[in-house]
């Protein structure tokens, strides 16, 4: 599908974050019938609440899925009110299905004037495979626009660090990168976020979307596999390297998929690239974490869906908590 034009690894807190819950959220689905994924109403917590200005409180803790009972550290209250501009606290119009999205999804990418040439191969292949296909090109610092004035079918945006705070303009922590998706999320519906070394290598995109069409036909899943079920699998089964469309076949049967879904592989798991700090914000089962299975993928090629479990369940706590807290509160970025 894509490839990297330069191949760079990304040992960073987006990643490692927007994984961790990836797989919680995996892990826990229910079997048999298919449900709305709502959040059940239950008191917050006052150690975990912050409240607006009209009262409204929102649990700015942590769940761990599995077990209710665990909680992380209180996010600041500081940014709620970013968090409600970017749609993360108000999700009741939202279903588990997610919109229309069979007409081609916006294609989103950022990148700085360092980044350019790599951009302009990026354009070129989206050009070569999807037409004139819009894209939002949001522009991180002194892009020349002058050097994509072939393509009319960009449309560059600035990326506004003034309304964030200053460690946002040191680019490499890619805090920048999951509050972009979270706005042209919300303003699209269904996006694909790609960093700037991408290039698309076909434009058959299908097989990815029936990973979350699938909910809207399928009303009963498999059973899920026991851990020990999994653990063996995973055991037998060689690393990924490429599409194999038996494992393709099985994902739409049981449709278990996230809407948020990340395509490339690192080559290593999650727990020895993601400092310890940032399980003090987002528990896990660290018996499960270290396993194999627990794979890290990487944040710079998305394709997302704006459903109730992908904002309440994956950018709420990626974009609202993690990415705008203070430096200081991590050593992980």
């Amino acid at each position: 599908m894509a490839k990297r034009w330069i191949k760079r690894r990304t040992f960073g807190l987006i990643a490692a974050l927007t994984v961790i819950i990836l797989i919680l959220h995996v892990w826990n689905q229910e079997d048999g019938a298919i449900k709305e994924a709502s959040m059940e109403m239950k008191p917050i917590p006052a150690e975990c609440a912050c409240s607006d200005n009209y009262n409204r409180s929102y649990d700015f803790c942590y769940t761990l899925p599995e077990n209710r009972s665990i909680r992380g550290r209180r996010f600041s209250c500081e940014h709620l009110p970013k968090l409600a501009e970017l749609g993360l606290l108000e999700t009741s119009n939202l279903s588990f299905v997610g919109g229309d999205f069979s007409s081609d999804p916006v294609f989103v990418t950022a990148f700085s004037r360092n980044h350019a040439r790599e951009a302009k191969n990026l354009i070129r292949t989206i050009k070569r495979y999807f037409g004139d296909r819009y894209v939002v090109v949001y522009d991180l610092g002194r892009v020349n626009t002058s050097w994509f004035k072939e393509w009319k079918f960009l449309e560059f945006r600035s990326f506004n660090f003034s309304e964030y705070p200053k460690y946002f303009r040191k680019l490499r922590d890619y805090r920048w990168k999951p509050i972009i998706i979270a706005k042209t999320l919300q303003e699209f519906g269904a996006i694909w976020y790609m960093d700037s070394s991408i290039v698309f290598k076909k434009g058959d995109l299908s097989h990815v979307y029936e990973l979350v069409k699938c909910r809207r036909v399928v009303s009963e899943r498999p059973p899920l596999m026991s851990t020990t079920q999994r653990d063996l699998r995973e055991a037998q089964t060689t690393h990924e390297d490429g599409w194999n469309i038996e494992h393709w076949k099985e994902n739409i049967a049981e449709c278990r998929k996230a809407a948020y879904l990340m395509h490339g592989y690192t080559g290593h798991g999650i727990y020895p690239a993601t400092s310890p700090e940032v399980y003090k914000f987002i528990p896990t089962n660290f018996t499960e974490i270290k396993k194999p299975k627990a794979k890290m993928y990487e944040a710079g090629f998305v394709f997302a869906v704006q459903t109730k479990d992908t904002i309440e369940e994956i950018l709420k706590c990626n974009v609202g908590h993690l990415v705008i807290v203070a430096r200081d509160n991590f050593s992980a970025a």
